[in-house]
């Protein structure tokens, strides 16, 4: 059995920490969450529909990132070295982010559970900015990172 990572900022394919995973997946594809996506400088961040209150089913903003599966025995070491980068579970620090259980929808419409990292500071969400959807794809309005990517990398 797959266990599942979503992620939509710098491990994606073709970012800068994409060299980071310690293991190779089974395979990536292309999905995406409910949720919102901010820009910080350096990474996104996202906050997922479940943590809005102000979003409702019908206007959730949609997140597009990649969905990267593993073999249940490479989920220690994935989530030993992606928690470090992610601010995450580090004795005596504050959380950065918490890693979390989402819906994802895959590319072909099918919907999975996947960990992904979400922002755990919202008390410092007002200094950043948020990233309105901007990417058209099989009519989904999608938020991307970088500005600019297309959902195609």
């Amino acid at each position: 059995m797959l266990h599942h990572l979503f992620v939509y900022g710098t491990l994606k394919t073709g970012q800068c920490r994409e060299s980071n995973w310690p293991l190779p997946p089974v395979e990536i594809r292309k999905a995406w969450t409910l949720g919102r996506l901010y820009d910080t400088g350096p990474y996104p961040t996202l906050i997922h529909a479940e943590s809005l209150d102000s979003l409702t089913a019908e206007d959730n903003d949609k997140v597009a990132g990649q969905v990267w599966s593993f073999e249940a025995q490479d989920l220690p070491a994935t989530f030993k070295v992606l928690d470090m980068i992610e601010g995450t579970n580090q004795p005596g620090r504050e959380n950065n982010s918490d890693r979390k259980l989402v819906e994802v929808y895959l590319e072909c419409g099918e919907q999975l559970k996947a960990s992904v990292y979400l922002f755990a500071r919202l008390d410092l969400l007002s200094g950043f900015a948020y990233l309105a959807p901007e990417v058209e794809a099989d009519d989904q309005h999608l938020s991307i990172w970088p500005r600019g990517a297309s959902w195609e990398t």
